[in-house]
C-alpha cells in the first residue's frame, strides 16, 4: 500500500536523511578528512609562512556538543552499527527480511525519481517504521569477509509540521530550511564558533580523524556569494577571528575550479574554511563551513644567537 500524501510530504523534509546519512552532500568535501590533515609548508618556505602546529588549546570533539555531531534540519538521528558474519549480498537479504518482519517498509519505490536517484547515490535503502520514524540502512563489506550494517534512524517528533493543504510535491528544501530555522541547532555552539555561521544550520557533521577533528555546517542564506562572504567576514572579525590573506580552499572537490567566494579564518588553533556558492534557488547562497582543530600552523620562536 502506498504512503498517504501527508507521509510523502513529511518524507520530503526527511530527504536530507538520504543525503546526509549517506554523506552525499558533505562527503563531497569531507572524504579527505578521513585521511591525515593538511601537511605543513615545505622546508625553505618564505619567512612569514606557518611552520609548526599551533598548541591545541581547543578540541572540537569537546567544543561541539555531541547533539550536533550529525543533524539534518535540526534533528539528530540515532546511529547504530553491527557486523554480520556473511557476504554483503547475503547480509542485505538477511537485513531486508529482518526489517520486514519488524514492520519496516522500504520506500525506494514510493519516492519521486529525483529523490530515488539521490538515494541511489547515498547507497542503501530508506524505510518507514511503524512508529512513524524514517531510517536509512546501508550494508557494506566489513572485516574478515563479513558485512557492516549501519542504521540512521530519524524520529519525526519535532520535525516541521506539514500543512495537509499543501500540494504533495511541496518543496522539501523549504521544509528543511523551516525546520532548521525553528530549531536553530547552531545556537548550541559556543559564541565564537557560532558567530561566523549565518542563517540556520541545515546540516552538521563532525568527523574524527588521526590527529584532529573536522566539523562541517551548511546553511542557505539570501544574497550573492560575494555579499554573503563579506557578511561572514564581518561577523567572524567581531568574534575575534583573524582572516588569512591566502585562503585555503579545503572545500573544493578534486578537479573543480576554485570558486571566487572562499575564505579562511583562524581563532587560536581552530581554522574555519568557508565556501559560498550560488544556492539551489534564485537569490540565495549556499554556505559550507569547515572547522578544523589541527590545521593552524605558527612560526616557532626565534632562537637568540649566543
Amino acid at each position: 500500500m502506498k504512503l498517504p500524501p501527508t507521509a510523502i510530504k513529511t518524507l520530503r523534509l526527511l530527504a536530507a536523511l538520504a543525503l546526509a546519512a549517506g554523506g552525499v552532500w558533505l562527503l563531497r568535501f569531507a572524504a579527505r578528512d578521513l585521511l591525515r590533515p593538511m601537511p605543513p609548508p615545505p622546508a625553505g618556505a618564505p619567512e612569514g609562512l606557518i611552520s609548526v602546529p599551533a598548541t591545541k588549546e581547543l578540541d572540537l570533539t569537546t567544543v561541539v556538543p555531541r547533539t550536533l555531531w550529525t543533524t539534518f534540519g535540526g534533528l539528530a538521528p540515532e546511529r547504530t552499527e553491527e557486523t554480520l558474519p556473511m557476504p554483503v549480498e547475503q547480509a542485505r537479504a538477511e537485513v531486508a527480511a529482518r526489517l520486514a518482519a519488524k514492520g519496516w517498509r522500504a520506500l525506494s519505490g514510493e519516492l519521486p525519481l529525483n529523490q530515488a536517484h539521490l538515494l541511489t547515490l547515498a547507497g542503501g535503502e530508506v524505510y518507514a517504521t511503524p512508529d512513524q520514524a524514517f531510517a536509512h540502512v546501508t550494508v557494506t563489506a566489513g572485516p574478515s569477509g563479513g558485512s557492516r550494517v549501519r542504521t540512521f534512524l530519524l524520529r519525526t517528533e519535532g520535525a516541521e509540521p506539514i500543512d495537509p493543504a499543501a500540494p504533495p510535491d511541496a518543496d522539501g528544501l523549504s521544509l528543511l530550511v523551516q525546520s532548521a530555522a525553528r530549531l536553530r541547532p547552531e545556537r548550541q555552539l559556543p559564541r565564537w564558533m557560532a558567530a561566523p555561521c549565518l542563517g540556520s544550520a541545515l546540516t552538521t557533521q563532525l568527523i574524527q580523524r588521526r590527529g584532529g577533528t573536522a566539523f562541517y555546517l551548511t546553511a542557505l542564506v539570501p544574497g550573492t556569494p560575494a555579499e554573503t562572504l563579506t557578511r561572514v567576514g564581518e561577523a567572524a572579525a567581531a568574534a575575534g577571528w583573524v582572516r588569512e590573506h591566502s585562503p585555503i580552499d579545503a572545500l573544493r572537490p578534486a578537479g573543480a575550479p576554485a570558486p571566487a567566494a572562499v575564505a579562511t579564518f583562524v581563532y587560536r588553533n581552530v581554522a574555519c574554511n568557508v565556501r559560498a556558492v550560488a544556492g539551489p534557488r534564485a537569490g540565495e547562497t549556499t554556505l559550507v563551513y569547515r572547522f578544523t582543530d589541527d590545521e593552524v600552523y605558527v612560526r616557532p620562536p626565534r632562537k637568540e644567537k649566543p
